[in-house]
Formats: C-alpha cells, sequence, structure tokens
C-alpha cells in the first residue's frame, strides 16, 4: 500500500508539472485559415440610366428672406447611446465637434411617472475633458428592448399625477447632476397622446425653466398628424427627424431620398420658426431581405449603421453606388441561404446635400442620429458656418470603430489591420448638391 501511495503521489506530481510546463511553454499552433460560415455575393446591378430633364431634387427651395443678426454658425449636436462601445469611441474621437450632446439616459419606467436614469461615468469624463464642454441634454425615450411603448407614454402624458411625479424627478436630477435640460423623445403615441403632448411639453418648460433648463421635443419630419407648429411653441426647441422615409418594417427604399427631404423641408418652414428648429440627420441605413420566388415577405428590415453597410459590402464584392433619382446610396447582395437583399443607407455625402439645401434657411442646428457606426466624413460637416459647406475631402474614407470577424472557431488570427477606403463623388454645378458617388475601395 505504501508503494502503491507512492507511486501515485509521483504520477500526480509529474502530471502538474506538466500542466505548469505548458503554461511557461506554449505549443506554437498551426496556421489555420478558417472559411466564413457566411458567404455572400454581389448582386448585379445595371448602369443607372441617365435621368431625362431635372430630377426632382434639383428644385432647391430657398426662404423669402434671411435672418439678420442671426448667428453664424448653426449648434452641431449629437445622440450618444450607452449600450454601444462604439459610440462611446466616437464621444471621445469628435467630443470638439459638439455644441450639445444628448445622451439616451433618461428611459420612462412604467406608467406612474418613474424614470430610470443611466449613469455613466466614462461618457461624463469624456464630456467633462473636452476644451469646451458641450451642454448635456440627455434624451427621454419611451423604447425596452427595442421597442416603442406608445401606451406608456399615453398615460404619463395623460395622468396629472404621473406628470407631477416625472417634472419633480427631472429638476432635481438636473440641478444634481447638471443637466443643461432634456430632450423628450417620446413616439408611437395614440391620437390622443399626440394631442395633449404640447400641453406636457409646455407643462415640463414651466417646472423647468425657472431652473435655467431647456425643453426641447422630437418630432416625426413626414407625419401630417402631428402638431408641429404647438409643439414648438411649447418647447425651447423642437428636433424634426429628418430620416425613415423608408423603415425597417416599411417596403425598401432610400431612408431619406434628397427630394423628400427638400419638398419636406420646404413645407416644415414655411410654418416653423427656424430659430427653434433643429434638423436631426440620420447615418444609418437598412438591410432588406427581399420576397422569395412564391412571393412570401422575410419580415421586418434590419437596421445597419455605416459600418456595418460597407462590411456586408465589402464581404460580398458589393461596390455602393448613389442613386441618381434619390441621391442615397444603395448596393445588393446574396447570402449563404440564396436570399436576396437590397441595402440603402445614408452617409457623409447625404448629409453635406441635406446641410447644402438645409442652411439656407439657417436653422438653430443639426444633429446627427446617432454616434457611433457612422461615416467617419461626417464630422468633417456637422460643425460649419452656414451656406460653407463644402464637398472637399468626402472621398477618403476613414476606418470606424468595429471589428470585423470572419469564419468560426476558437483560434484567432489578425488578417488586416483598418485602412482607409475611397470613393469618387460628383457636385452637380447648377446646385452644388454631390449627384454621383462610387464606392471603389472599401
Amino acid at each position: 500500500m505504501r508503494l502503491a501511495g507512492g507511486l501515485l503521489a509521483t504520477l500526480a506530481a509529474a502530471l502538474a508539472a506538466g500542466f505548469f510546463a505548458t503554461l511557461a511553454f506554449a505549443p506554437r499552433l498551426p496556421h489555420v485559415t478558417l472559411k466564413d460560415p457566411h458567404v455572400l455575393q454581389a448582386m448585379h446591378v445595371e448602369t443607372a440610366p441617365k435621368l431625362k430633364g431635372r430630377a426632382e431634387w434639383t428644385r432647391i427651395p430657398h426662404p423669402k428672406a434671411q435672418r439678420a443678426n442671426s448667428p453664424a454658425r448653426p449648434l452641431a449636436v449629437g445622440f450618444y447611446v450607452s449600450w454601444d462601445e462604439n459610440a462611446r469611441e466616437s464621444l471621445a474621437d469628435n467630443i470638439n465637434q459638439l455644441d450639445v450632446v444628448s445622451p439616451q439616459w433618461i428611459a420612462l419606467r412604467g406608467t406612474d411617472g418613474d424614470l430610470d436614469i443611466t449613469r455613466d461615468d466614462q461618457a461624463r469624463a469624456i464630456i467633462a475633458s473636452a476644451k469646451k464642454p458641450p451642454s448635456i441634454l440627455p434624451a427621454i425615450f419611451n423604447a425596452r428592448d427595442g421597442v416603442w411603448h406608445g401606451e406608456d407614454a399615453d398615460k404619463v402624458i395623460l395622468d396629472p399625477k404621473a406628470r407631477k411625479r416625472m417634472f419633480a424627478i427631472l429638476a432635481d436630477a438636473a440641478q444634481k447632476r447638471g443637466f443643461a435640460g432634456y430632450v423628450f423623445d417620446l413616439e408611437n403615441m395614440s391620437p390622443a397622446g399626440v394631442a395633449a403632448y404640447p400641453a406636457f411639453i409646455a407643462e415640463a418648460r414651466a417646472v423647468l425653466e425657472p431652473l435655467g433648463r431647456e425643453v426641447w421635443v422630437t418630432a416625426p419630419f413626414d407625419d401630417e398628424g402631428w402638431p408641429l407648429k404647438r409643439l414648438q411653441n411649447a418647447a425651447d426647441a423642437l428636433v424634426l427627424m429628418a430620416y425613415d422615409q423608408h423603415y425597417g418594417t416599411g417596403d425598401p427604399g432610400p431612408p431619406a431620398a434628397q427630394d423628400w427631404f427638400q419638398t419636406k423641408l420646404a413645407e416644415r418652414m414655411s410654418t416653423l420658426d427656424p430659430n427653434r428648429t433643429v434638423m436631426a440627420l440620420g447615418a444609418y441605413g437598412y438591410d432588406w431581405t427581399l420576397p422569395d420566388a412564391k412571393g412570401r415577405k422575410p419580415g421586418m428590415a434590419g437596421v445597419v449603421t455605416f459600418n456595418e453597410a460597407t462590411e456586408k459590402a465589402r464581404d460580398s464584392g458589393a461596390l455602393p453606388q448613389m442613386d441618381p433619382a434619390s441621391l442615397n446610396p444603395t448596393f445588393g447582395y446574396m447570402d449563404d441561404q440564396g436570399r436576396t437583399h437590397t441595402v440603402w443607407f445614408l452617409d457623409g455625402t447625404t448629409v453635406h446635400n441635406q446641410i447644402k439645401v438645409a442652411d439656407a434657411f439657417r436653422p438653430m442646428g443639426y444633429a446627427l442620429w446617432r454616434m457611433g457606426g457612422e461615416d467617419q466624413t461626417i464630422w468633417k460637416l456637422l460643425r460649419h458656418d452656414y451656406g460653407r459647406i463644402a464637398s472637399t475631402g468626402l472621398d477618403i474614407l476613414q476606418p470606424g470603430q468595429n471589428v470585423n470577424f470572419d469564419g468560426a472557431g476558437e483560434v484567432l488570427t489578425v488578417e488586416a489591420i483598418p485602412t482607409s477606403g475611397r470613393r469618387t463623388v460628383t457636385v452637380d454645378q447648377a446646385t452644388g448638391l454631390i449627384s454621383g458617388e462610387d464606392y471603389q475601395v472599401i
């Protein structure tokens, strides 16, 4: 028994020594080339025919008169979300380009006016480190798990006790946390909730204005059911969400076609005060899976950032091009299950064109929805003097923050480091708008 025990102890000691030896002398693994399980294939796109006559986007609306003694530069506003690390990277990289940061920090909790307030110390430190720290106006929203709960917003808006409770929480948080105000971003409400919304905003402003805080409110760009003028009169600023002409649950198409943008802009500015209007511009897109041969629809489209859209294009070998009718970039591809996709997205060229037109109205500011995954050239445009937006420098694509993982397994190999991409940009001399865009290197 003593001999057997000694042998087992010796064996255990040898195994332990061998284990620790592997920690000190890791074996050199062979290089393994892994096949990406998600193989995408570019779809052939016919050469766009030349447009006959002048397209709708060439008819640029202009205001009847310029405002006297107005600021030389619009406010630059960035919408930020804490749950996306890419957004935090974008905030750190571009904090000195912003006048206002609107972080999505305050969520409705139920229907009695309670709020969930996110604590984001990293973002607060980034904002504080700016040469001239921007104002913080947290967004108050009614979404959970990616779904807008309009019924919750309705009940709070229509309940005097819930309103009083909410406004007391907001007033206390503004003073304790140094918020300059709030951006109310309540969506998907019933007609009754929308009708009562201006009075709700006016009540919030009556509570917060004596504290030196501002109240902003978002509203859809293209929804005739919203009382935009009444909302603007009730708030310090109205934020028009100038995107989602086509959206995830609808038919494929441009998120913000230039002719659509210009038409709605002229309509809105005919009644709204530009001094209190912020134009929120999109920096994302949608990936639609098209119906199959039997006509079956696959469901809603997936939202993609600019980085995700260009990654899909690169992986499939597709090169996005600007649609000459809408001036929004698009491409198509086929996935590894044989399903056909079409992708429409917004980038630096679309932001350039929108600002080019909107500057004539001299709005209070421009907001980017949202930070994280955007075309980096947008930051050459957002902070500018009225009427001096330039298309120079939009041809070089700077790498984003995303890491692209190809293949599957447990062994990682760095195949490439981020490099700049390239696209050609064509400017229409009559309007100054970018009328053509071809991605060459992604």
